[in-house]
């Protein structure tokens, strides 16, 4: 009985499940205030792809890649805490590649 009840009690003690930690950080980087002066506030995100180092933002003019660096949860239940190194925009040609051409 002693070990079914330790199982229990460390099972609460566990990072969130990966859709609820996603969740969070894209929440997260789309309300900072450095975001925006990036990219300005004409610039629509199309596009927010999860890469092995964080995210690639892409919007109509720019690709942004943010590295995000997580933090330890010190046995605390919740999400796993987290922060964002923003790279430099890069602007991209007129036609991005991995949109298909209008067929008549």
């Amino acid at each position: 009985m002693k070990k079914w009840l330790f199982l229990l009690t460390t099972s609460v003690y566990a990072a969130l499940p990966p859709f609820a930690q996603s969740t969070k950080e894209i929440k997260t980087l789309l309300s900072e205030p450095h975001l925006q002066q990036l990219l300005g506030s004409a610039e629509p995100i199309r596009h927010i792809i999860r890469t092995e180092t964080g995210y690639l933002l892409v919007t109509n003019q720019y690709t942004l890649t943010v590295d995000i660096t997580y933090g330890s949860t010190h046995g605390i239940a919740g999400p796993v805490p987290f922060s964002f190194t923003y790279h430099e925009p890069i602007l991209m040609s007129s036609s991005p590649t991995w949109e298909q051409p209008n067929q008549p």
